[in-house]
């Protein structure tokens, strides 16, 4: 009995070094999904509303939503605002494990009209993705 015990502890062990390596691995590579990043006129409901590629002049404030699916651990992710080239703000929401999860921000655009970025970006600083928008 003993050693079955052994031999079943050791197979555990074994098992389990190498679920959490693959684990420990997505969670340094990949700690989620993009599902859907846009840029939209408002969130109601926590979904976008009228999703938009150019945004019409008399519009003073946009909002980036992102829906983050087969999330693995917690985190923090960046939404950096980038006009013409240089950034104008960036916020830190968190993403919490789970399945989904969907979050947003909003910038009001004031006079600055021309091309936008907004770049997602992982606790490092490293982009994840973006999304593109002009302001007439």
């Amino acid at each position: 009995m003993k050693r079955g015990g052994v031999f079943l502890c050791l197979f555990c062990v074994l098992f389990a070094g190498s679920f959490f390596t693959v684990t420990s691995y997505a969670v340094e590579g990949s700690v989620f999904t993009v599902s859907r990043l846009v840029i939209c006129e408002n969130v109601v409901d926590r979904e976008p509303v009228e999703i938009i590629n150019t945004v019409a002049s008399g519009i003073q404030e946009v909002s980036c939503f992102l829906e983050a699916t087969d999330i693995v651990a917690d985190t923090m992710v960046n939404f950096v605002w980038i006009h013409e080239g240089t950034i104008r703000n960036e916020v830190t929401l968190p993403v919490k494990m789970g399945p989904r999860w969907r979050t947003y921000v909003s910038k009001k655009l004031g006079t600055w009209t021309g091309n936008w970025t907004v770049e997602l970006r992982d606790a490092n600083g490293s982009m994840i993705d973006s999304v593109a928008f002009v302001v007439e």
